[in-house]
Parts: structure tokens; C-alpha cells; sequence
């Protein structure tokens, strides 16, 4: 009679501890704090409360979606950013803690220098051999090749526009052809260049200026002198360099 007691009065025990668990708050909490650590996103809190319109456990449930959230951008990345990397989509990788060193790492240490630049006196043949040389489709326009101060930058379109024009011309002698041999600067719109990145820049500074703006490459100077240039190649290849560090041969 005392076992029958005691396991009915562990069953009721039982029953009541797993329905209070099992209850919708708590229910609503474990939902989205999976939901935000899968996605990576906060939102995920405000999707609870609209889809069953409790907000009396408003607390617990953002308490529980950030710490899931926290914990798992630490090891693992989102379900968005893995679907973007099994499919080797273009992705660019976050920086998922300081203690990497990011900020020891400076773009002069990751920059891409074999860069093609067109002096802003550039005449016909200058141009032409630039263009055939690379298939960019943005220039930097530099003052001349001597100095190398960068002034702007100049679209693919725009040199070829500025070669039709002089090439459509047919020059009777010398001095015509030296009049219609004219300059990059007089022919060609040169757009200026509204970021630069300085060879002290860190790769997290880099690395936040092109998740913010959604850059694709951005060049980098030194006292105004264009010394190479960044894209979202190099920017990829360096933190997975710095999280994964090569074993020295």
C-alpha cells in the first residue's frame, strides 16, 4: 500500500513538472531561443510574441534568444552563411572575436600591389596600352606615374569612349595629330574617389567598412600615393588565414 502511494505521488509529481515545462511560455522560449541561434538574429523574439501574442514572458524569452545567439556565433556560422558556402557563393567571412589579432593585421600586409593606374596627362597610345594590358573595369587616375597621387578614378566605358573619339578622326598631317591627340583629363569624366584605405588601416576596420558600405574593393594610399588595393578576395583570404594560421614549413 506504502509503494502503491509513493509511485502514484511520484506520477502526479511527474505529470505536473512535465506539464509545467511543456506549457506554451515555455514552449515559446526554447522555439526562439533554437530559432535565433540557428538564424543568427534577434528577430526571432519579436516572431514569438506576434504569432502567439503573450509578451508577459517578454524577458525571459530575449534573455534566451541572446544567449543562444552568443554561443552560437562563437562556434558555428549562421543557417544562411552556411547555405552561402556549401554553394561557394561569393561570401565574405565575419570576424567572430577579437582575440584573433584582426586589429594587429594591417592592409599593407594583405594588399594586392600589381595594380594598372592611368596618369591624368595620358594621350591615345598611353590609354590604349592600359586597356590592353587588363580588362578592369575601373581605373585609378593618378596625377603622373612619377608621384602617383591618386585623383579619382575612371571607368572602363570612359576610355573606351575617349579612344573611339580620337580613333574616328583621321589626322591630314603631323600637327593635326597632335592636336587631336588631346588628354585622359580633357576627354574622359574623372569620378573622385570617396574612400581610401591607409596602409595602417587593420583588417577589423577594413573588414567593417565593407560590410557597412558594401564595398567591393577600395584602394589604399600612403601620404596621397596610391600603393595597391583591396578587394573582397584578398579581405577573405586574410581572416581565414588569420583564424586558420598556416603550420610554418
Amino acid at each position: 500500500m506504502q509503494r502503491q502511494s509513493l509511485k502514484m505521488f511520484s506520477d502526479i509529481v511527474q505529470m505536473a513538472v512535465s506539464g509545467f515545462f511543456l506549457s506554451s511560455p515555455f514552449y515559446n522560449i526554447r522555439a526562439a531561443a533554437f530559432s535565433g541561434a540557428v538564424t543568427h538574429s534577434l528577430s526571432t523574439a519579436l516572431l514569438v510574441f506576434e504569432v502567439t501574442g503573450q509578451i508577459a514572458h517578454i524577458l525571459p524569452v530575449i534573455l534566451a534568444v541572446l544567449v543562444a545567439n552568443a554561443i552560437s556565433q562563437k562556434f558555428q556560422p549562421s543557417f544562411y552563411e552556411g547555405t552561402i558556402i556549401v554553394k561557394k557563393l561569393p561570401y565574405l567571412p565575419r570576424i567572430r572575436s577579437r582575440h584573433i589579432g584582426s586589429y594587429k593585421v594591417t592592409t599593407e600586409e594583405f594588399m594586392r600591389t600589381d595594380i594598372t593606374v592611368v596618369a591624368k596627362d595620358s594621350n591615345f597610345e598611353d590609354v590604349l596600352k592600359v586597356m590592353t594590358s587588363t580588362e578592369a573595369l575601373e581605373y585609378p587616375v593618378v596625377e603622373n606615374t612619377e608621384s602617383m597621387i591618386l585623383v579619382g578614378t575612371v571607368k572602363r566605358s570612359e576610355l573606351i569612349r575617349f579612344l573611339q573619339t580620337h580613333d574616328s578622326q583621321q589626322p591630314e598631317d603631323n600637327q593635326s595629330q597632335k592636336l587631336l591627340e588631346g588628354k585622359l583629363s580633357e576627354g574622359c569624366t574623372i569620378e573622385p574617389v570617396t574612400l581610401q584605405l591607409s596602409i595602417w588601416t587593420s583588417l577589423h576596420q577594413a573588414h567593417n567598412l565593407f560590410e557597412l558600405l558594401t564595398l567591393q574593393y577600395a584602394f589604399v594610399t600612403s601620404s596621397g600615393r596610391i600603393v595597391g588595393c583591396v578587394t573582397r578576395n584578398e579581405l577573405k583570404t586574410a581572416i581565414e588565414d588569420l583564424a586558420n594560421p598556416r603550420n610554418p614549413k
